[in-house]
């Protein structure tokens, strides 16, 4: 497969050729062209091919083919993407945090089911992102995030969270989803003066102490599937508030 001098954006129609292996050096296109990246059911990426889009926007994996063993996971090239907007990859893999150094335009990020390296020595200073999403994720921390001043949503359930988060983003964050966590208190969210949904759901949380409840942007906290103390203040059977307690609701 040869296309020359192609105006081709998008790889997600030549994902698969050759027994699905990715991107061979039979297939000729001219890097320039390529902004989005989609592949579902990769098998392997060759990422002295793929290190040549140095235009790309979007970059999406979402899995391998059911029963293939062998995954190749070099993501290295990823470091000369340095217009890359939007990163999704769903998959069992290992994937390095420092390989997102110097992408400063990057604004969506989502890392779903995978084994997240290097979360501690992370310096996201270099970048800011909209949307971060980390469900189901392996990972040591998350207090890269303190340096994330402009997240309007943050999505990281089951990720085994025992404390809360310390975040950044006091100002633009509109929806946090922890649901499926170890926590045990929803402290510290007076701050955030824009949030609209909270979702703690499936934690082990008893007490719900230090909840504004009076912020008028807040429309809806999920805290169903706790081990809820009802007797607590707090909850108030607040319309705002999903849980057991609420009259509104039944056990």
């Amino acid at each position: 497969l040869v296309l020359r001098n192609s105006l081709i954006s998008s790889m997600a129609e030549i994902c698969f050729f050759q027994e699905r292996y990715l991107i061979t050096n039979s297939l000729e296109i001219n890097p320039d062209t390529i902004e989005t990246f989609n592949c579902l059911h990769y098998k392997r990426i060759l990422p002295e091919i793929m290190g040549k889009f140095t235009n790309m926007r979007s970059f999406y994996i979402e899995g391998s083919e059911p029963g293939d063993t062998e995954i190749y996971d070099d993501f290295s090239f990823l470091q000369n993407y340095r217009n890359l907007e939007v990163l999704k990859i769903t998959e069992d893999i290992e994937f390095d945090l420092n390989l997102l150094q110097g992408m400063s335009k990057l604004k969506t990020l989502e890392l779903i089911g995978v084994t997240i390296l290097n979360s501690q020595d992370f310096d996201s200073g270099s970048i800011q992102l909209n949307s971060i999403n980390l469900k189901k994720s392996t990972i040591d921390d998350v207090d890269f995030l303190e340096d994330q001043f402009e997240l309007k949503t943050i999505d990281l359930s089951y990720t085994d969270l025992k404390e809360m988060p310390m975040l950044g983003a006091s100002d633009s964050l509109i929806e946090l989803n922890l649901k499926n966590n170890e926590l045990t208190s929803v402290d510290g969210f007076e701050e955030y003066n824009n949030l609209q949904k909270l979702d703690v759901s499936r934690n082990n949380i008893r007490i719900m102490s230090n909840l504004n409840l009076e912020l008028e942007s807040l429309k809806l906290i999920n805290i169903t599937f706790n081990p809820l103390d009802c007797s607590d203040p707090y909850l108030n059977y607040s319309p705002l508030v999903k849980s057991s307690c609420n009259k509104q609701l039944k056990p």
